[in-house]
Order: structure tokens, then sequence, then C-alpha cells
């Protein structure tokens, strides 16, 4: 029997998802494939789309990999918020940072997890074990989480 959330994305958009996940760049890959798995899980960016994919699990999730590194609490904040994919526009006001000093925290924990891409950011968190809750209750990006509507 199929499962019926990986059955979602075709195996080439499955393939294609896996690639960003891992840190390739999407433009070195069928732009066909990668709309048509932004299409279907309603995302418009990299990032937005790993996150998607994981929180659908449209793919798998990455193994548990290398210890959990100690953040600062600037770098503690973004995490749940970056687990959705969301850029630094979107992030600043919701922590009450600029935009400049966000890109700068993010800078710092790409380096810290050795992440090429900010997607690959995405799933360094998953397997350094910063993603603290259930998948399911992480919302993609583009989409209304708890609360959204007060």
């Amino acid at each position: 029997m199929s499962d019926p959330v990986r059955g979602l994305l075709t195996r080439q958009e499955q393939r294609i998802v896996a690639g960003v996940a891992a840190g390739t760049r999407a433009q070195r890959m069928s732009r066909g494939a990668w709309a048509g798995a932004a299409s279907k899980l309603g995302t418009e960016d990299d990032a937005q789309l790993v996150a998607a994919a994981f929180s659908s699990g449209a793919i798998g999730h990455p193994s548990r990999t290398g210890p959990t590194p100690r953040l600062t609490p600037s770098e503690g904040a973004l995490v749940h918020l970056l687990l959705r994919g969301l850029p630094a526009e979107d992030i600043a006001p919701q922590v009450g940072r600029s935009i400049n000093d966000v890109k700068a925290s993010c800078r710092s924990l790409q380096a810290k997890l050795g992440a090429r891409t900010p997607a690959h950011l995405v799933t360094r968190l998953h397997e350094r074990g910063l993603c603290t809750c259930p998948q399911k209750d992480i919302p993609p990006a583009g989409t209304a989480g708890p609360g959204a509507d007060q």
C-alpha cells in the first residue's frame, strides 16, 4: 500500500526536493519538477519547500547526525520560525528585530551547522535535533498556524 502523503509528489519531484534539502541549489535542477513540487506544497522558495516537505511527510526526515550545537539566545529565538521556512523579512517583525539582524543570525546559524543554503539550514536543524516539536505541529510557510487569526 502506498503512502498518500508521499504519493503527493512524483518521484522526480521527491528527488528535486531531497536535493534542495541537501543543499543543492534548485537552479541546477529541473525547474519544472521544482515548480510542480512547490505548487503541490503551496510554497514559494527553497526553504519553504523543504520545511513543507518535511512537515507534510512528502519526503522523509533526515537522520539525526552530530551533536546538538549551543545556540546564542539570538539564534535560538529563530529556530522554530526557520523550521517553517520563513524568510528574514517575515521573521524580523515576529521577533522584534531588524531584518539585517535576523539575516546575520541566520548566517551565523548556517556557518555553525555547515549549511550551504537556507533550505539546507532547515535540514541541518532537523539533523542536529533542534526540531523539538512534532512535525505535524509545524505549519508550512504560507499557511496559518495556531492563533494566526488573532
